[in-house]
């Protein structure tokens, strides 16, 4: 896969957090972020498997507002979000 430079994407060098990033979606949306030159933290329930395309990778339920608000809180700021997981 080849990495589009910061310069020459729409999306610069934007630092974008997904949701879900283990799953088919979620993963697939990495990748194509990542092509398309963004900077990418990948998260779902588990530590997320190191064959997604990201920078960063965690763990993160999207149902525990504690959790949240301090993995989220503790990020550089974020230039975008992906909402790409599922909940039960």
């Amino acid at each position: 896969m080849r990495r589009v430079p910061a310069a020459e994407s729409p999306l610069g060098d934007a630092r974008v957090l997904v949701t879900g990033a283990a799953g088919g979606i979620g993963r697939e949306t990495c990748a194509e972020l990542r092509e398309a030159g963004a900077r990418v933290i990948a998260a779902d329930l588990d530590v997320v498997d190191p064959s997604v395309a990201a920078e960063e990778r965690l763990a993160l339920d999207v149902t525990d507002d504690d959790q949240v608000l301090e993995v989220v809180g503790g990020l550089e700021p974020l230039d975008g979000l992906v909402l790409r997981h599922g909940v039960t």
